[in-house]
């Protein structure tokens, strides 16, 4: 292990004593380069680096506002170049391997000297930098970009090159393992989750007697059901409206913005339900794959579809069916961004099995059951994911900073 020294700045901690500190302003310029006519859009984000804009929309499903105003008066963006973004007060500045232009509202930094490029992306995503870079801007608020003069601010470590180097091949080695090992804990959870979701379907399809005598149904997705049960259109058994009041109001609970009692008092008697109910999204992310089963007083945004005044169904059976069941067959099955909205009639028409009301009441036991079982599996799965996320931010902070010896280890 190096002999470490703390530096100039408290920021850094402890370094190797034979590292430079040095300036920002002295290993990276601002560059406010006008983009060039061949530039292609590049998108910025904490997730993905910096991208093609027209890769990041395809990747998310987003729909990314153009800069069509101010096309000719963007920021032109080397590859090696680092972009401080609109969330980089959050999650660090973004590294580009790719030459395009960025919003001016971005700004751009370019290497001066020779550096790794690849230690200066894990430095300037680590935490330590991160809390470092947050002491500067504590009157920055979201949706501001940290500036050059902010980002000149803080002191930044300049090891041999040599070292930089075995730092970043170290650290790609060791965080290629652990990524490796989150992609198979992530891909647990979604086995988890598909099949408790496979779960409930069957049960709530064919139910839970193996020996029930079963009559095939008209219904190409429903199939085959127990005899005794009835298939029955949701609005026969529900009652299907919307709440009312803007987003200026909403408050932002999961998945979609709904309102309860507690969060701001009655202006409009539409706004307010009693009792038990089913709300989907009518439009936005969850729209008609996120479900929620309320109970007691609330208020609903008016881009929020209520399902309550049940007839012949448990609301909670009711949930459990179209949680399970609604964006693969009244979808088509699309979970995708292209499903934007939701009309009142596809819920409406939605077919949904009715057993006899003990038998109901069986399948909420059994699947409130499996459905806690599947939980504390996610939820330890989870766990392992979170302590893998701190240990590779712990070891991105302690290598830049010099704090791991990686001579020997690459």
């Amino acid at each position: 292990m190096a002999n470490l020294q703390y530096s100039q700045d408290s920021w850094l901690g402890e370094v190797p004593a034979h590292w430079a500190t040095v300036p920002a302003k002295a290993l990276f310029s601002n560059r406010v380069e006008r983009n060039h006519s061949d530039d292609v859009h590049l998108t910025p984000s904490q997730k993905y680096g910096v991208i093609p804009q027209a890769e990041y929309m395809e990747i998310t499903g987003s729909r990314v506002v153009l800069n069509l105003s101010g096309a000719d008066n963007m920021r032109h963006v080397e590859p090696g170049d680092y972009i401080s973004h609109l969330r980089s007060f959050q999650g660090g500045l973004e590294y580009s391997a790719f030459k395009g232009k960025v919003s001016s509202a971005y700004t751009v930094l370019s290497p001066k000297r020779a550096i790794d490029p690849r230690y200066y992306k894990y430095l300037f995503k680590s935490n330590r930098y991160v809390q470092g870079l947050s002491t500067t801007t504590e009157q920055l608020r979201d949706g501001q970009s940290i500036r050059y003069e902010q980002f000149a601010l803080l002191p930044l470590p300049f090891p041999p090159f040599k070292e930089q180097k075995e730092i970043a091949e170290f650290l790609e080695r060791e965080l290629g393992n652990i990524d490796a090992l989150i992609t198979k804990q992530l891909a647990l959870i979604d086995t988890l989750k598909t099949r408790i979701k496979s779960t409930i379907a069957n049960a709530v399809l064919k139910g839970l007697s193996p020996s029930a005598e079963m009559i095939h149904t008209s219904v190409g997705w429903v199939g085959e059901i127990p005899q005794h049960w009835d298939l029955v259109r949701t609005r026969y058994l529900v009652d299907i409206s919307t709440g009312s009041g803007d987003t200026a109001d909403a408050a932002d609970d999961g998945p979609f913005p709904f309102y309860v009692r507690s969060e701001m008092p009655l202006t409009s008697s539409t706004w307010e339900f009693d009792g038990d109910a089913v709300l989907t999204a009518g439009d936005g992310a969850g729209v008609g794959k996120v479900f929620h089963l309320v109970s007691g007083r609330f208020m609903a945004h008016q881009r929020v579809y209520v399902m309550n005044r049940f007839r012949r169904v448990q609301p909670k059976y009711f949930y459990y069916f179209f949680s399970a069941l609604f964006a693969s067959v009244a979808l088509d099955g699309s979970a995708k961004s292209t499903v934007d909205s939701l009309r009142r009639p596809t819920i409406a028409n939605m077919y949904c099995t009715v057993p006899p009301f003990a038998e109901q009441l069986e399948i909420i036991s059994y699947l409130d059951r499996k459905v806690m079982e599947s939980g504390k599996l996610v939820a330890k799965t989870e766990q392992v994911v979170s302590m893998l996320r701190e240990r590779r931010a712990a070891i991105i902070s302690a290598a830049v900073t010099g704090k791991i010896d990686v001579q020997g280890k690459i």
